[in-house]
């Protein structure tokens, strides 16, 4: 038997702008749009063919090899919906 599980989406489906859930402690955890080290918008450079996103309470410790880095764990939804940033999708 399967365990259902939500995903949180963070980059739809055929957009190109990288967003991440904030894991600053304190911070009620929005998703944000991710900026470079200079503080710029950081953008894919062509669109993602599926919706990207995270499962939450989950966490990528930073050990091992390669190390984890310290997010909650990614998830893509490879159907042909378009979700909605924050959209709470539940995945197999």
């Amino acid at each position: 038997r399967r365990a259902d599980v939500n995903m949180v989406v963070e980059i739809p489906r055929l957009t190109s702008e990288k967003n991440e859930v904030s894991t600053e402690r304190g911070s009620g955890h929005p998703i944000l749009r991710d900026t470079t080290s200079e503080g710029l918008p950081r953008s894919y450079s062509g669109v993602t063919y599926w919706n990207y996103g995270m499962l939450p309470q989950t966490w990528e410790a930073p050990v091992g090899d390669p190390p984890g880095d310290r997010d909650p764990l990614d998830i893509v939804d490879l159907g042909s919906k378009i979700r909605k940033v924050g959209e709470i999708v539940p995945v197999r």
